[in-house]
């Protein structure tokens, strides 16, 4: 009795968060989706599937704007998890405590710092070109001086870069943490049976971080499918001709810049369904038994 009690303590509160900040906000930009909605307005004109309609006539933009935020979203994934397993990897292999901590710190200290912060940094230290830390650099070399924020070609490579310079330290952590509770017993009978460092890695600590992994993955592509902050600060205007603009940012300008609230919500909507699908994809392609023996 006094266990339920405690369950439902601790569920209903969170449930309430739930209903209070997710569900009913999602609901009703549903409901703002099929109105041509505007903030000056008290009463809003029911609009139908126009909105909707919209995203088939604007179709080619659209396309281009999912296309830059599957690129952005896969290469970022791909390369946080290259990186981070990669290096937890080196980390763990350390004989000191000491410089795995360190090392540790080192590495999260831009997950926790403000994104909007260390953004402004890049753009103004390290990306400008009067003076930026990168250009200095490539005149030292002899190479010419990169318009980094300005050119569509390099733009959302930046801001990748700096996705993943932000971000790698907390799935270093987490892959660093599971491989240490790998059970040393199945890497020290591996050794007897004259396996090299290469096959205990892919053979026996990776299989074994499929929970790891799978959570790594979901939680990382939702991440980086819902990037905004690093584009809006980085890209200011989206990039020329929409080269580094991906969906949250165009619901972003269509919304607050060109007061189409209707039209963004709908954006919204889709949004929603493709990352729920996607999530659902990676669940189906990563399940695993969840039983740890």
């Amino acid at each position: 009795m006094k266990s339920s009690k405690f369950v439902l303590g601790v569920l209903v509160p969170g449930m309430g968060l739930i209903l209070l900040f997710c569900i009913i906000p999602l609901i009703y930009g549903l409901g703002i989706s099929f109105c041509d909605y505007s903030v000056y307005r008290t009463s809003q004109e029911f609009a139908g599937l126009k909105n909707y309609m919209k995203l088939l006539e604007n179709a080619e933009l659209v396309k281009k704007i999912v296309g830059n935020t599957f690129k952005y979203s896969i290469v970022t994934v791909l390369g946080n998890f290259i990186l981070s397993l990669t290096i937890a990897q080196m980390i763990v292999r350390m004989q000191s405590n000491a410089l795995k901590t360190i090392f540790r710190v080192i590495f999260f200290l831009p997950c926790i710092a403000p994104t909007v912060g260390t953004a402004m940094i890049w753009k103004t230290g390290l990306l400008s070109t009067n003076g930026g830390v990168f250009n200095n650099i490539l005149e030292y070399f002899g190479v010419a001086v990169q318009n980094w924020l300005g050119s569509t070609t390099l733009l959302m490579n930046v801001i990748i870069l700096f996705t993943l310079w932000m971000d790698i330290g907390f799935n270093i952590v987490i892959f660093s943490a599971a491989l240490e509770n790998i059970p040393q017993e199945l890497v020290e009978a591996s050794k007897v049976d004259g396996a090299g460092a290469w096959y205990q890695f892919f053979k026996i600590r990776l299989p074994l971080m499929g929970r790891t992994f799978s959570f790594v993955c979901v939680t990382t592509m939702l991440s980086y499918f819902q990037a905004f902050t690093q584009f809006k600060i980085l890209s200011k205007t989206g990039g020329a001709n929409y080269s580094a603009t991906v969906l949250p940012y165009y619901i972003y300008m269509e919304s607050f810049k060109n007061n189409n609230m209707g039209y963004a919500s709908a954006i919204a909507m889709v949004s929603f369904v493709l990352i729920m699908i996607i999530t659902l994809i990676q669940l189906y392609l990563l399940r695993i038994d969840w039983s740890y023996e």
